[in-house]
């Protein structure tokens, strides 16, 4: 995470994606709206118009992985983010078989 002038730069962005399993604008999105900013996806980089603190950035990622990757049942990562319908968004564990839902975002 790089701050230059008033844009914050996540240089592994799309990497730390592939890693989690989710869609690059999925993080993006959740990212922003917890940090009430704006922004977009460079090349490999997520970039969020203002100066966002490095730290910040990085609970929100914990924040994310441990409600919208990790399996509450057994702990794995090995998960599935699912919308049913049109606001209702289910974490479902390929390893337990668990279904849970999740606050949408």
């Amino acid at each position: 995470v790089v701050t230059v002038g008033k844009r914050t730069f996540v240089t592994n962005f799309k990497r730390l994606c592939d890693t989690l399993n989710r869609d690059p604008r999925l993080v993006l999105r959740f990212l922003l709206k917890e940090l009430g900013a704006s922004g977009n996806i460079e090349g490999d980089a997520a970039v969020i118009y203002g100066a966002a603190a490095r730290k910040i950035v990085k609970e929100l990622i914990d924040v994310f992985v441990k409600n919208y990757v990790v399996c509450p049942v057994c702990g794995s990562p090995d998960t599935i983010l699912t919308r049913e319908e049109r606001k209702l968004m289910q974490l479902k564990c390929t390893a337990c078989g668990a279904t849970t839902p999740v606050k949408p975002f």
